[in-house]
């Protein structure tokens, strides 16, 4: 790159950072990679929301801005930052006293600002509403640690009062090779996921039915190519006949489908090479269905497994116990929180009143429910209840992310909830300038 190309380049990302800051008007995107300051960036913007302009021309206040990362770390150095920058300033003094007052009083909000991770905002609107969000008001949020300690908890009574009653799927499962600290792994597989599954059906695997079905179609098939066999010694006939043969007796494995490789003489078969290149396809569709019947009864049981600890231990005994102590995990806080803002009008506009602007860090490992939450706070529609439709009000929202530092899957972090928001008519049917 030549030094006036870089120039200009330099001189493009200066206006463009500028205008991030300064806009407060419009609602942004700002996509970068690691190391350029994006969180920069977006400190920068709150503290001109405060000290210069928001979204309707006049300084915000900071209890007014609510500013959302990805970890408690990360939150607390940002209030760090906010506070190093404001005493700072209050210390020269070189300020206007209009600007001076600004900062005495957004230090004094600092503290107590919405400056924190997803599940602590939503615990504090929560917290603000529980009445309304059919919560005890003396509800305990969990964090990481003890959610896990719960889970042991009640995993383990659940555990032993199954074997005690020996409740026929564990039982069945143990015989076949499952073992306690599996299906406990499983558990807590299915807990980490719960946000994102617990309204998801698993499909059942095939019925005897509809596989002999399969396997009648599949026999036709073959019969029908071996027809087309002109010489018998051809090694491609083999093959097709093994996989006949399996399919005549499935409960038989002295013959079974085999994949091709090269076998296959074109002038062995009517129809040449197309029949010699399709009976190849056949026997590896062939060799596909040999292994799923195979596979059947294993896939039968972990299905009835997996339906058994989600129905009767997550849906039931982990709903239940979690209800009877008042106790909310990091999915009932995010969960709870964005049915509290969709389902309560009053609610949601009483929020988006208290919260005039909404700066999201690290987007790209938001899920789905953040982003509903997001959504619901940064419109100023408060009649409409499919998410789809809504779009933030000009200068209510500004987004920072890197889809490439996409980290936290394991808390339901969705990088595709990020990639469509950022897509270029999704980003224009929301009024997001990137």
């Amino acid at each position: 790159m030549n030094p006036e190309s870089r120039t200009s380049n330099l001189e493009s990302d200066s206006v463009a950072r500028r205008r991030a800051v300064e806009d407060t008007g419009s609602s942004f995107v700002v996509e970068a990679s690691a190391g350029t300051g994006k969180t920069r960036t977006l400190l920068d913007r709150i503290l001109h929301l405060v000290l210069e302009k928001g979204p309707d021309a006049s300084p915000l206040p900071l209890s007014r801005i609510c500013a959302i990362t990805f970890t408690e770390k990360a939150a607390g150095e940002m209030k760090v930052r906010l506070r190093q920058y404001l005493e700072q300033m209050l210390l020269e003094a070189k300020a206007s006293a209009a600007h001076l007052s600004r900062a005495r009083a957004a230090l004094d909000d600092l503290e107590t600002a919405a400056i924190s991770t997803f599940h602590a905002f939503a615990v504090s609107l929560l917290k603000e509403r529980p009445i309304e969000a059919g919560l005890d008001p003396h509800f305990t949020a969990l964090d990481e640690l003890r959610s896990e300690l719960f889970f042991r908890e009640v995993w383990d009574a659940w555990i032993n009062r199954a074997l005690m009653e020996r409740t026929p799927v564990l039982e069945t499962a143990l015989r076949n090779g499952f073992r306690l600290d599996g299906l406990k792994e499983l558990a807590r597989i299915l807990r980490l996921n719960w946000l994102s599954i617990r309204s998801l059906e698993c499909d059942a695997p095939p019925t005897e039915e509809r596989c002999h079905l399969q396997i009648q179609n599949y026999l036709d098939q073959g019969k029908a190519w071996y027809r087309l066999l002109i010489k018998s010694e051809d090694k491609l006939a083999v093959h097709l006949g093994n996989a006949i043969a399996w399919l005549e007796n499935p409960g038989n494995e002295s013959f079974v489908p085999t994949k091709p490789g090269n076998a296959g003489a074109a002038g062995n078969w009517t129809g040449g090479k197309e029949t010699v290149n399709a009976v190849k396809e056949f026997l590896l569709a062939a060799v596909e269905l040999f292994t799923s019947y195979k596979n059947l009864p294993a896939q039968r049981l972990l299905h009835d497994v997996v339906a058994w600890i989600r129905n009767d231990f997550m849906a039931n005994e982990w709903e239940r116990r979690k209800h009877a102590g008042g106790l909310l995990d990091f999915d009932d806080q995010l969960r709870l929180a964005r049915d509290l803002l969709l389902k309560n009008k009053a609610v949601r506009r009483e929020f988006q009143l208290q919260y005039r602007t909404l700066l999201v860090d690290e987007f790209q490992d938001t899920d789905p429910v953040q982003w509903e939450i997001v959504l619901l706070l940064s419109s100023a529609d408060i009649e409409e209840t499919d998410l789809t439709k809504l779009h933030p009000e000009p200068g209510r929202l500004f987004i920072v992310g890197d889809p490439k530092q996409s980290i936290y899957r394991f808390r339901n972090a969705d990088i595709e909830t990020y990639l469509e928001v950022v897509d270029p008519p999704r980003l224009k049917s929301l009024g997001l300038d990137n």
